[in-house]
């Protein structure tokens, strides 16, 4: 019984090492920099790739380009937070939130799951640009 308590307990503490960065850690990370990759626009399935600027105040831009021809698809002001290791990106009345869930930020890359509207929809890299 002890062998597999302490088993357990090892596993528990693994987990907890391998977990999300903290809110603060996403942020500095992000803030003031432009994330390139696809957060699930593209209507007829023609990709879209997002240029994302967040800025420090919570406001940024996405500036977005189909794939197939790098032609501009649009500009768009956004809002945006990190909470709970996930990053909340708001279109206003224009699109679905998107939200990054699990972020790891590292080496000029997010790592995250992409939620629109609560559901899953794939998992993403964004690299800063």
């Amino acid at each position: 019984m002890k062998k597999c308590a302490g088993i357990l307990l090892m596993l528990a503490v693994l987990v907890g090492f391998t977990s999300c960065q903290d809110d603060e850690t996403i942020f500095d990370k992000v803030v003031g920099r432009t994330w390139v990759g696809d957060l699930g626009f593209g209507p007829n399935n023609d990709l879209v790739e997002s240029g994302v600027y967040l800025g420090g105040d919570g406001f940024g831009t996405d500036e977005q380009l189909y794939v197939r021809d790098k032609t501009p698809r649009g500009t768009y002001n956004i809002t945006w937070e990190v909470v709970d290791g996930s990053i909340f990106i708001r279109y206003g009345n224009r699109a679905a939130i998107r939200e990054l869930r699990n972020v790891y930020v590292s080496n000029g890359q997010i790592n995250a799951a992409l939620f629109v509207d609560r559901v899953f929809v794939a998992d993403v890299v964004l690299r800063r640009d």
